[in-house]
């Protein structure tokens, strides 16, 4: 999470000669990078004095015009007191306000240099000549997660995972030296479903052969780990198991494609390497998440999109005892309050005919925010709350989003063939939808455009076939 701020000092000094110091592991992150000119690892633990093996290694790197340190404690005071360098700097958190530990990085060098620069991707130089791509889908499974056992998922939970695409995917269970025992524990149950096409490479590989070969997948099932950041450096999609530590500040950086799963409760995020708590409630963020919302996510975000939209909607219809004919109309965001579910759950109940369910998808925490309100307007019975559902399913797509930034679900929603509507502030509005679909003001007036389309359904789909057309030409003159 530290190569967004390197690469926004090389921004700055582009002809610069870095010295990488630190861990073999983490130094080896860096042997491709164009601007390193010198690796040092830290082996000060290895025998003898530490200190003493610190300064010996300081005093050996030679001399520098700065130095930067993205650790703040004692070790780190007191190899910056031997390094020779006109200036250093040492790693400071400059809010408590929760922030991703990328941002904090990066604040860090633009403090320390009086600069303005945005962090990009997580940046790793991939040594090409290492890598092979296989002829089918690759699946990587990561059970591991150096931090401790509270951080750990269920090997029989990521191994039914693995059964269930195994047909189309070949499988890798990736892990290092020390996870060698749960890798085995998936195997075995590989084993046993007579699953062949897997390879567990846990602690047979080189750190630059774990690189190349994440870099290699199509698709990552993995616990909170240092794998997990290798997977975004390299855009693969990935779904992100959370349990005890704080996915606000270190899930997946700028990965498009990342797939966040977490169970809300009250001991989270409690940060301990080993849970604390006893009996029932012992390890409960992790036991309450199944392999089925882990294959609920990948089928909604990878392979939702390559089905129709007809299948999508009857395979919903199905699992959820709806008549054919019912009609979807659908919320889902980031921040429930800050984009308008009250205001959406009152539409809800103003619309008077019956050929529609509701569809609220977001995280537990902003789904209990949802069953507040869908309790005191007594309307349980025109709502389903899911975790996971495809924009694509819907038609009709509410957002009476209080932000101005341009909405990307109104997009997709559109480019879908659905109904989309949205409050006249919202920048997408303003490029994308008509006066009939753009809401002044939430009242009475939108709940009864909604009845037109639903009694209807020859205006439903004239208005969504339009929807299609200028989603499909505005995303041509991007």
């Amino acid at each position: 999470m530290t190569t967004p701020a390197i690469e926004s000092l090389i921004s700055n000094y582009k002809e610069c000669e870095l010295t990488i110091f630190g861990s073999f592991v983490s130094t080896k992150l860096f042997i491709n990078h164009p601007n390193v000119k010198n690796i040092i690892i830290d082996d000060s633990k290895s025998s003898g004095n530490r200190y003493f093996n610190l300064r010996r290694l300081a005093k050996s790197a030679g001399n520098f015009d700065m130095a930067f340190s993205f650790r703040k404690n004692f070790t780190t005071t007191f190899l910056l007191w031997f390094v020779d360098a006109k200036i250093t700097f040492k790693y400071q958190r400059y809010t408590k306000k929760l922030r991703h530990q990328v941002l904090r990085y990066n604040d860090f060098i633009n403090t320390s240099l009086t600069l303005t620069t945005q962090p990009n991707d997580l940046k790793i130089y991939l040594d090409k000549s290492n890598t092979t791509k296989s002829k089918k889908q690759l699946l990587g499974i990561n059970p591991g997660a150096t931090y401790g056992s509270a951080k750990r998922w269920y090997a029989s939970e990521f191994a039914q995972v693995a059964i269930k695409l195994s047909d189309e995917y070949d499988i890798v269970i990736f892990g290092g030296p020390n996870e060698t025992e749960i890798a085995g524990e998936i195997e075995e149950i590989l084993k046993k479903e007579n699953i062949k096409n897997y390879k567990n490479i846990a602690g047979l590989t080189s750190v630059e052969e774990l690189i190349s070969g994440i870099s290699s997948l199509d698709l990552f099932v993995t616990n909170d780990s240092g794998p997990m950041h290798l997977a975004a450096a390299f855009k693969v999609p990935t779904v992100c198991i959370f349990g005890p530590t704080k996915d606000k500040e270190t899930s997946q950086w700028n990965n498009p494609l990342s797939m966040l799963i977490k169970k809300d409760f009250d001991c989270m995020p409690c940060m301990k390497r080993e849970c604390p708590l006893t009996g029932e409630l012992n390890h409960q963020c992790m036991k309450a998440i199944a392999a089925s919302d882990v294959l609920d996510k990948i089928y909604v975000n990878i392979q939702a999109p390559h089905i129709k939209k007809k299948q999508l909607k009857k395979e919903f219809l199905t699992k959820n005892n709806l008549d054919k004919g019912t009609q979807l109309i659908l919320f889902t965001a980031n921040n429930f309050k800050q984009n308008g579910i009250f205001e959406f759950l009152d539409i809800i109940s103003d619309i008077s005919v019956d050929n529609f369910k509701a569809v609220i998808a977001g995280s537990d925490s902003q789904l209990n925010i949802a069953k507040q309100k869908i309790d005191e307007l007594k309307i349980e019975t025109k709502v389903i709350l899911v975790n996971d559902f495809a924009i694509k399913t819907c038609d009709i797509f509410i957002l009476p989003t209080k932000n101005k930034k341009f909405a990307l679900n109104l997009l997709k929603a559109m480019n879908s063939k659905c109904v989309a509507f949205a409050p006249k502030q919202n920048e997408a509005t303003q490029r994308l939808l008509d006066v009939f679909a753009t809401m002044q003001d939430i009242d009475d007036n939108i709940a009864n455009k909604i009845d037109a389309l639903l009694n209807n359904i020859g205006f439903l789909t004239t208005v969504q076939l339009e929807n299609k057309k200028i989603a499909k030409d505005f995303i041509s003159t991007q």
